[in-house]
């Protein structure tokens, strides 16, 4: 499984790679995507048919949803369903491959892998050259980690002053931001 943007350089490397991978496109990129062909006023409906896709469970259900989607940007702007065409099946296949929904927030968009380079980049700030006789990049991954399980909200608090992580334990908060 690969979850793509909807890049097509991208796509094929995969494929080169991986020829029997299954690509689900990320539903976040399409949906800013179409909300580019579409007034302001018809946003709120079609967040609802992407919120829906996003929890509807099994591929019937799924299809259901993604053709009253069409249905809707038929009426609406051509390029717009020309764009949700050029995503077909690929916009689903987690839903056809009978995915429990719980997994939905993983494979449905690429926000994990964009937001965990996000962090990286952050945590690295300007460092220019990485020396390979320190461990120098130990912490910067970790920082990045913690940033990451802050943000998704895989870190319980115990007192004010201190986190309890999955990555690193217990830390101070003054450490980790």
């Amino acid at each position: 499984m690969a979850v793509l943007d909807g890049s097509a350089p991208l796509r094929k490397a995969v494929l080169k790679h991986f020829p029997d991978a299954r690509i689900q496109r990320c539903q976040v990129h399409k949906e800013r995507n179409l909300k580019k062909y579409l007034a302001r006023r018809d946003w709120p409906e079609l967040e609802g048919y992407f919120s829906r896709l996003r929890k509807v469970e099994g591929g019937q259900a799924a299809l259901e949803v993604l053709l009253e989607l069409d249905r809707f940007l038929e009426h609406k702007n051509k390029a717009a369903r020309e764009s949700l065409h050029e995503a077909g099946l690929d916009l689903i296949r987690v839903h056809l491959l009978d995915t429990p929904a719980t997994l939905h927030v993983s494979f449905l968009s690429t926000n994990m892998i964009e937001n965990t380079f996000r962090n990286f980049r952050y945590e690295s700030g300007r460092v220019n050259r990485w020396r390979t006789e320190t461990d120098q990049a130990m912490p910067v991954c970790v920082r990045a980690q913690h940033r990451q399980a802050l943000a998704s909200n895989r870190v319980t608090r115990r007192r004010k002053d201190t986190i309890v992580c999955p990555i690193t334990g217990t830390c101070r908060c003054s450490l980790i931001i």
